[in-house]
């Protein structure tokens, strides 16, 4: 069920962070420059539009959101009381998840109810999950998905939840979960999990970082892709810097 205060906390968890993200920076530094007629914080906006947008600072800063992270095998994974797709992550996370659980690592699969309230009339992609794990054989008695939620205190207090629900299933007070997310956005993941009281067990996907390497004069000049690039992974950094402090 959605409430004011769920749409509220979507919207400051996307407008809050922008002034420390590239954009952000950019444009505030552009506005001063112009307003105070400061032009050293003219030159300082395009020099961080320009560093934010070249493929060698694009390919760090993702490299470096990525650090520490391995790329686990499905038959590595441990044996768990429960495994736990995040939304946000399309048919990578979702596929993962459903080969887990084939492969026998818990005996449940929960998927989080992510919703956009930007776009309201679209299905919670929890439901489209349990729908497309359906088709491809999982039983519907060992699947879940949770209510409504549009970031990730919200997954990890409805998983908490759920699970609290149903204790006489989960074999240990706290319950093990195996956790299947992106690689960059695992790390915040696991911390606000556990912040709830779960044990984790990370199983990351879509690994994207690359060696850096500096091919030629080319990886210093400005790409739109690199800019996406970058915004992205310092947008992830900001948030395990904020969720890391307990936000």
């Amino acid at each position: 069920m959605v409430n004011e205060s769920m749409v509220i906390g979507f919207y400051l968890h996307k407008i809050a962070v922008i002034p420390l993200l590239p954009t952000g920076m950019v444009l505030i530094l552009l506005l001063a420059g112009l307003a105070l007629r400061r032009w050293v914080l003219v030159a300082v906006a395009l020099l961080v539009f320009w560093l934010a947008s070249t493929p060698v600072v694009g390919a760090f800063l993702q490299h470096y959101v990525e650090q520490g992270a391995v790329q686990i095998k499905l038959q590595d994974a441990p044996q768990s009381d429960v495994i736990v797709v995040l939304s946000g992550g399309g048919v990578e996370r979702r596929n993962m998840g459903i080969e887990l659980y084939k492969a026998g690592k818990a005996p449940s699969l929960v998927f989080t109810g992510g919703w956009n309230p930007t776009r309201p009339h679209v299905e919670p992609e929890g439901d489209v999950s349990i729908r497309y794990a359906l088709g491809l054989g999982v039983p519907k008695a060992a699947m879940w998905t949770t209510g409504i939620v549009t970031h990730t205190k919200e997954e990890a207090v409805a998983v908490r939840r759920g699970l609290e629900a149903r204790a006489g299933d989960m074999p240990s007070v706290r319950p093990h979960i195996l956790l299947v997310t992106s690689v960059e956005h695992m790390k915040r993941a696991r911390i606000t999990f556990e912040n709830e009281g779960m044990e984790i067990s990370p199983f990351a996907v879509s690994f994207r970082a690359k060696p850096i390497v500096v091919h030629s004069f080319l990886d210093f000049v400005p790409q739109a892709i690199s800019f996406a690039q970058s915004e992205a992974a310092w947008r992830e950094l900001c948030g395990q810097w904020f969720y890391g402090l307990g936000g």
